[in-house]
């Protein structure tokens, strides 16, 4: 039926029911991913595999910059809650 949302806003609301995640255990996880990829990148090493070291290496890589991206927005909420906290203190 043409201009029927039901099903949309049915989709809407079941994305909003989800857990957003939590940027504290995704941050541990992708630190860890980095460890393991360099332990990797290590063994590869040790071992004389150059196609599994690049692999490593760009393991890393990629975990590294999601993981500085995680950082930078956990830094930018807690500052954003601060001011949030400032302003709301003020008398108006």
């Amino acid at each position: 039926m043409p201009g029927d949302t039901r099903t949309h806003l049915a989709r809407i609301a079941k994305k909003r029911k989800r857990d957003g995640g939590d940027l504290t255990k995704m941050r541990r996880a992708l630190w860890r991913a980095v460890e393991a990829a360099e332990a990797s990148m290590l063994d590869a090493a040790a071992s004389g595999e150059a196609v599994a070291v690049l692999k490593a290496v760009h393991a890393i890589t990629q975990a590294s910059g999601a993981f500085a991206r995680l950082v930078e927005t956990g830094e930018l909420e807690t500052r954003l809650a601060e001011l949030e906290a400032s302003l709301a203190a003020r008398p108006s």
